[in-house]
């Protein structure tokens, strides 16, 4: 898995990052972006692959998911808020009819992730709240290669 960043706000300079990375390695990809324009560029480059868009957050849910709708890539849903936050993304989400969304609660270390991770789990599991009933995010111990 090869995790995409942007760093310019370039569309296009996105775009050729992953077709560049898209015919040198068959691996699973994560784009990542803070603009929706340059993740529909990248997405657009390698929808076929059904790379992992990263990462709806309250700002950009609804261009993020009608893009992860309209492709049928699954979606990450990053919240700044806590687990709140996450609930109402994905509660948005859903509602827009997405069912692959990959929840990342924030954490940046293993520790943190751990716990994280329990609560979600425990919460969707034994408490049957199906908000939190998504992936976790993948490690972002190997993220990422830049534009």
């Amino acid at each position: 898995m090869l995790a995409l960043k942007d760093t310019k706000g370039d569309p296009a300079a996105f775009a050729a990052l992953v077709n560049k990375v898209k015919d040198a390695s068959q691996a699973a990809l994560i784009l990542m972006s803070d603009k929706p324009e340059v993740l529909s560029a990248g997405v657009k480059a390698c929808a076929d692959r059904k790379p992992l868009i990263y990462a709806a957050t309250a700002a950009t849910a609804d261009p993020l998911g009608a893009l992860a709708k309209e492709t049928g890539c699954p979606l990450a849903v990053r919240s700044s808020d806590g687990y709140e936050g996450l609930v109402a993304l994905t509660q948005k989400l859903t509602g827009m009819g997405l069912k692959d969304l990959v929840l990342d609660t924030g954490a940046r270390t293993v520790r943190q992730a751990l716990t994280d991770q329990i609560v979600v789990r425990r919460a969707a599991i034994k408490q049957i709240f199906r908000p939190l009933g998504f992936r976790p995010s993948p490690s972002p111990a190997r993220w990422p290669i830049t534009s």
